[in-house]
């Protein structure tokens, strides 16, 4: 995807997001995505129904599916942080499991790897977002 059709993609899903009460958070790098999704059963599984069936998508896994008391990402209704264009990883450190790429094999194996990831890009609050309400301090995507 170029970074314009990301941008769009982004803003498109954030407002679907927000009507289906959907909150979540997106990473990419090096073409590669990995997502967290929360919200009511019914809404989200068409939902990642629909991201499958997409032909921008190949290989499509679920690493986690459970119910959660709370929800962790519930300040985005599409957070989203690229990968590519910082060394985020870098600070996540090389003794964290998978801290160097989106090894997606490897989240598979250790599909908390990948959640502890999301958190920690979560908790760094350098999650880009196009929801003008968010922070001065959090950049939004042009």
């Amino acid at each position: 995807m170029t970074r314009h059709e990301l941008v769009n993609l982004l803003a498109k899903a954030k407002g679907k997001n927000e009507r289906n009460g959907i909150t979540g958070l997106l990473l990419h790098k090096n073409g590669r995505f990995v997502q967290v999704l929360e919200g009511e059963e019914d809404v989200v599984r068409p939902l990642f129904d629909l991201i499958r069936q997409d032909h921008r998508h190949t290989e499509v896994t679920i690493l986690i599916e459970e119910s959660i008391a709370e929800r962790q990402f519930f300040d985005w209704s599409m957070g989203f942080h690229d990968l590519d264009s910082s060394d985020i990883l870098g600070l996540y450190g090389n003794s964290k499991p998978l801290g160097k790429s989106l090894d997606i094999e490897g989240f598979k194996e250790n599909p908390g790897a990948c959640l502890t990831l999301l958190q920690f890009v979560r908790d760094l609050n350098l999650t880009r977002t196009t929801d003008q309400s968010r922070p001065s301090s959090e950049p939004s995507l042009p």
